[in-house]
């Protein structure tokens, strides 16, 4: 079973500032995670970090980029809550 995606108000603003050859990329990674959270995500390593994460990576001619999501389940648990999205060339 999926989950719906909702977006924080940061993640918008996060989406906002990648590069635009990544938007497509990020978001379809994003809602296929959403397909089987449970798996694909790592519970936070620390007690007091709020937010599970999720990363995969992007492969584009000439450049790589990891991608983090963290996010947190909605309280019906109905849905996924991006709370922010970081990309990074390696």
């Amino acid at each position: 079973m999926g989950f719906a995606v909702e977006w924080a108000p940061r993640a918008e603003d996060d989406l906002d500032r990648l590069p635009v050859r990544l938007l497509s990329f990020v978001i379809d990674g994003i809602y296929q995670f959403a397909d089987d959270p449970v798996r694909l995500s790592r519970r936070p390593s620390l007690a007091n970090q709020v937010y599970q994460r999720y990363s995969f990576s992007i492969d584009l001619p000439g450049e790589s980029f990891e991608v983090l999501v963290f996010f947190q389940y909605t309280q019906d648990e109905m849905a996924i809550e991006i709370a922010g999205v970081v990309a990074t060339p390696f």
